[in-house]
């Protein structure tokens, strides 16, 4: 995730609106692997709720399917 996070900030080959999809995509993804780590339930309901509330976000179902799994 890091290397592709450090990839979009510094690239001029994608658009930005590509850009602010996959960063979002890699924030949300990073804190599912956060919260599934340290087991944190009330940390995926907050998770899931912002995630829910995103309308521009690369992969938003998958990523909803994988913090709801971990509940």
């Amino acid at each position: 995730l890091d290397a592709t996070k450090h990839y979009i900030a510094k690239t001029n080959d994608i658009s930005q609106h590509f850009k602010e999809r996959e960063s979002k995509f890699i924030k949300y993804a990073a804190e599912l692997l956060k919260a599934a780590s340290d087991n944190k339930i009330n940390d995926l309901n907050f998770l899931i709720a912002n995630i829910e509330k995103e309308s521009n976000i690369t992969s938003k179902t998958w990523l909803l399917n994988k913090a709801n799994e971990l509940k």
